[in-house]
């Protein structure tokens, strides 16, 4: 089942990343300080788990949650997370026995670049995603269609379904655009992407398809049950 992902949703989602990176950095600076001045480390720092406690945790979490595991790369960000904490808990138990150890050090350097690294690479599929979709509507656009319509009958054809498409075409409204102007033409395809981000199944798929062209793809069982959807 794909999850509909919208570009307004990317957008959102690359800001909230580089908001729980910076924050991140923070956390970074904060175990500095603990290191260099014995300050008392929390519970991101001291926790067999700490990368379930610090505030970059709460971003993945979500984004866990919301099915962006599809989009590619957001398991390597959770794993060198996990694995940058577990070098850093590794240096401070170091550090609080008053055995240092520099390899303990470099390695923590090297789990962080690993999880920056693929932070970037998430962010430039986010990117890459997100120029498929359309600024106006958050709908991906007909390229989209053309290189997920393999995988939706895949799909369908797993599910002993079958795929039916729907061509939404709005009537008169080159006359909105003629009587009104532009702005209110926009403000007709902008509600109407919503409306079908809104309204269509997970199992469902919209695209904006061109001008005031809209392809909704449905997987159903049979001609009765689509009928039956569109009835609802």
């Amino acid at each position: 089942m794909l999850r509909k992902i919208n570009g307004f949703e990317i957008e959102a989602d690359i800001r909230e990343l580089n908001a729980a990176v910076a924050r991140h950095f923070e956390w970074s600076n904060q175990l500095i300080a603990t290191l260099l001045f014995s300050d008392k480390p929390d519970r991101s720092m001291t926790d067999t788990e700490s990368h379930l406690h610090c505030s970059f945790s709460k971003w993945l979490n979500i984004s866990l949650g919301f099915g962006h595991q599809q989009i590619t790369g957001l398991h390597a960000v959770e794993e060198t997370h996990a694995g940058m904490h577990a070098a850093m808990h590794s240096l401070l138990k170091s550090v609080q026995s008053g055995n240092s150890e520099r390899t303990l050090l470099d390695a923590y350097f090297s789990a962080q670049r690993d999880f920056l690294a693929a932070v970037e690479r998430y962010k430039a599929a986010l990117v890459e995603m997100r120029s498929h979709h359309d600024t106006l509507t958050g709908l991906p656009l007909r390229q989209q269609l053309y290189e997920q319509f393999s995988q939706l009958k895949e799909n369908s054809r797993r599910n002993q379904a079958h795929l039916y498409l729907t061509l939404l075409d709005v009537d008169g409204f080159r006359e909105i655009n003629d009587k009104h102007g532009h702005v209110y033409g926009d403000a007709v395809l902008r509600e109407l992407g919503s409306y079908l981000l809104f309204a269509i199944r997970n199992e469902e798929k919209a695209y904006r398809f061109g001008g005031e062209e809209f392809i909704i793809i449905h997987e159903c069982e049979n001609d009765a049950a689509f009928l039956q959807r569109w009835l609802k």
